[in-house]
């Protein structure tokens, strides 16, 4: 199952993350960026009130396959770095340059610059599946002759070639990927857990595979995005959210999700709905609403004890009149203090002092 909670930057994700993982028992896994790791192990100690856990592990996505090969025992095949393709690179160029198969690229076997672009653009096509055949369709639609066709015609050239030399010998970080999330698939690392992932703003393609093959072993899959959608209007009539266009502001994390549901899809991965029904989405209309319902009652209490004022005030007086017309007018006061101090609370605070906030 794989779920999708949103909400905007305002909301204390984490501890969200930790007060529903609290009521979890069993394996659980929480996956952020791996600069993040140390600081989330810290914010579980704080929020889940230990300084242990044997049944929370955190881990990057690396990690995670790193355990998962572990456990399976599983030959990693030579494994070539960005400085091990840089080399590389430089051995295929030049070897291109020689036998002619360069039309816009001649001359940059030696030109490190050139070969760093190359060395990131071909580990940016592959994080995100992007093939020699591919790039040959697209192509294809421009006009011959032209500068740009070359250029791509050279890059396919290069890429094919780096693609054929590493081909059962080595193994980069892109298909690294892939390989250890075969793993972790036929691993016991996440089966049956439950697997919390958070931190990231977007998904390469491989990432996007390597989760879905988490969800396929794992109880539940559970992905915290920072997004809002539009407001809807029961809130904007309940006057909680300011209407504005946010579409610019989203579309990039808006487009992501739409990519995690299409690739759970595709691998028949199911899906909980709780995109539009996140807690913690909810949290914050709620915790308003709790608070506009407080009010009314208070309003409709000093209204009821102005009545019994002006009432005992219309009767005829005796013994305890005095007592009993000082004792309701000090209720009412009361109350009136109490739902001024309401009125003026700032928001900030009161968001802070619901934990909507972190403080």
């Amino acid at each position: 199952m794989l779920n999708i909670y949103c909400a905007g930057e305002s909301v204390d994700k984490e501890k969200f993350i930790f007060e529903e993982i609290k009521k979890e028992e069993g394996n659980t896994i929480l996956i952020v960026p791996d600069q993040f790791s140390a600081q989330s192990e810290r914010n579980a100690f704080f929020y889940l009130g230990i300084k242990a856990s044997m049944d929370l592990r955190i881990l990057d996505f690396d990690r995670l396959g790193y355990k998962a090969v572990r456990e399976l025992g599983v030959q990693v095949p030579e494994l070539i770095d960005k400085y091990g393709r840089h080399m590389l690179l430089m051995q295929i160029i030049s070897q291109k340059e020689k036998d002619g198969s360069l039309k816009m690229y001649k001359g940059m076997s030696e030109k490190n610059s050139f070969i760093s672009l190359m060395n990131s653009m071909i580990s940016e096509l592959k994080r995100n599946n992007v093939t020699c055949e591919m790039l040959e369709e697209a192509g294809k639609s421009l006009d011959d002759n032209t500068y740009l066709k070359y250029k791509i015609g050279d890059i396919i050239e290069i890429y094919n070639a780096y693609e054929e030399e590493t081909q059962g010998r080595y193994i980069d970080s892109e298909d690294y990927v892939t390989f250890y999330g075969d793993a972790v698939r036929r691993s016991a690392i996440a089966a049956g857990a439950r697997v919390w992932i958070y931190g990231f703003d977007t998904f390469t393609a491989r990432n996007l595979q390597l989760i879905t093959r988490i969800a396929q072993t794992a109880e539940c899959v559970n992905i915290v995005m920072n997004y809002e959608e539009q407001p809807d209007k029961d809130a904007l009539d309940a006057g909680f959210i300011v209407e504005d266009d946010r579409k610019d502001i989203f579309s990039l994390t808006g487009n992501v999700i739409r990519q995690i549901e299409t690739a759970a899809s595709e691998e028949n991965v199911a899906q909980g709905d709780r995109l539009k029904k996140s807690p913690m989405h909810m949290s914050i209309l709620e915790a308003f609403e709790a608070m506009k319902k407080q009010r009314d009652s208070l309003s409709a209490s000093i209204k009821q004890l102005k009545d019994m004022v002006k009432d005992l005030e219309s009767k005829p007086k005796d013994s305890s009149y005095e007592d009993e017309i000082k004792e309701l007018k000090a209720e009412q006061a009361a109350l009136i203090n109490v739902l001024k101090e309401l009125n003026k609370k700032d928001v900030f605070n009161f968001l802070s002092d619901e934990g909507l906030l972190p403080n």
